[in-house]
């Protein structure tokens, strides 16, 4: 895994909201990054979460999975570090007895 993430050959499994996985790379799917900017949007002008996914589900909006928004979903989608281009690979690991790890900067 370390050699994928070194060659640049690591390839992500599932996409955030907003993004699909075409060729095994990410692409922006352009409806739905519209969607995650009006989420920002609305947060930044003090919007709840729970208000936002109140207005999604009322504008039939669906989520990736086709199901209705709820707090905790904004919630993830406010918290993902994939939407500010700052991509963190291997946050955690498993050492010699299998036992995990969050990196704290121990692998690089």
């Amino acid at each position: 895994m370390r050699k994928r993430f070194a060659d640049g050959s690591f390839r992500v499994s599932s996409a955030p909201y907003g993004y699909s996985i075409q060729n095994g790379n990410l692409v922006t799917n352009p409806h739905e990054a519209q969607i995650v900017k009006q989420i920002f949007d609305q947060f930044l002008q003090g919007s709840s979460t729970g208000q936002i996914a109140k207005q999604l589900n009322y504008e039939h909006i669906p989520t990736q999975r086709g199901h209705h928004w709820w707090s905790s979903t904004i919630i993830n989608i406010l918290r993902n570090i994939n939407y500010t281009g700052d991509m963190l690979c291997q946050k955690t690991y498993r050492d010699d007895q299998y036992h995990r790890h969050f990196n704290q900067g121990e692998l690089a």
